[in-house]
């Protein structure tokens, strides 16, 4: 091949190589920026997913707690209904033990009355004053009302103990229908809590899956980035390699040229020795030959 041929094929070659390199490096921009925004996605996937699992955490100590409350409030609940029950039976033995009393003696008062009938009659004949014919009437319902008390005396401990019993009773069923009522409440939060759960469980599975698309997609875009790097800097390194072989070339041309020059003002320069030796006449051109030897 030729000198010529040779520095065409070159010329040829360094012009392909730097069409290519536009190309590459024009697709290694665009790769770089599919890389960063798959990564900027999963990074933001990511943080989304972060904070779920803390909500989530959050979600699962408040459930956990309303579902200790709900033990709890059962537990207790449970005990006053065995108290109520308890007390039930035994004001149901209570009552049967004041109708058979009431029975067998034919007491239609409740002695509990009579006995605060007759301390509110003495607390005024005590506390006011008044005139003797109507203190003396007070005076005689007192003693009426005591009269019939202590027929019925025996059995006011019963009816005492039978109200007693009855209050509480109220007062424990009370209590059950508070806790029954919590119980209600924080097992409606726990369940809420709990669902709420699931959905976040669920959102936290797809998103993981979203992160995992945007991972491999910036892997993906990560290695062509990589491999259109090692391109670019594979054509670089032809392109220096070409660039040295057309600079030696011109060197090379540059000392062929030199040569030449020098050659063709050694045989002037004899010409001109060969007329001074003859006596030929010299031209100005001779002169300037002899004035470049010197």
């Amino acid at each position: 091949m030729s000198e010529k041929e040779n520095k065409k094929e070159i010329a040829e070659e360094l012009k392909q190589i730097k069409e290519e390199l536009k190309g590459l490096r024009t697709s290694l921009n665009l790769a770089n920026e599919e890389k960063e925004k798959a990564f900027s996605e999963k990074e933001e996937v990511k943080k989304q997913i972060s904070k779920l699992i803390a909500q989530v955490r959050e979600a699962k100590g408040e459930r956990n707690k309303f579902t200790h409350d709900v033990k709890g409030a059962k537990k207790e609940r449970n005990t006053l209904n065995k108290r109520i029950a308890s007390k039930i039976k035994e004001i149901k033995t209570l009552n049967d033990k004041k109708k058979e009393l009431e029975s067998k003696f034919n007491i239609k008062v409740n002695p509990t009355n009579l006995k605060k009938q007759i301390e509110e009659l003495e607390l005024k004949v005590e506390t006011e004053v008044l005139e003797f014919k109507k203190e003396k009437v007070i005076m005689k319902q007192i003693n009426d009302l005591r009269k019939q008390f202590a027929k019925v005396k025996d059995v006011s401990e019963i009816w005492e103990e039978s109200a007693k019993l009855s209050k509480e009773i109220d007062s424990l069923k009370t209590k059950a229908n508070s806790l029954h009522n919590i119980v209600r409440g924080h097992a409606k939060e726990s369940q809420e809590k709990h669902e709420t759960l699931l959905e976040s469980s669920v959102e936290i599975r797809e998103l993981r899956e979203k992160e995992e698309t945007a991972y491999k997609t910036f892997f993906e875009f990560k290695q062509k980035y990589t491999e259109l790097n090692n391109k670019i800097k594979e054509k670089l390194a032809r392109l220096k390699e070409l660039g040295d072989r057309k600079g030696a070339s011109r060197a090379k041309r540059k000392v062929e040229d030199e040569k030449k020059k020098a050659a063709s003002i050694k045989e002037k320069i004899k010409a001109v020795e060969d007329k001074i030796k003859t006596g030929k006449k010299l031209t100005t051109e001779d002169f300037m030959v002899m004035q470049a030897a010197n």
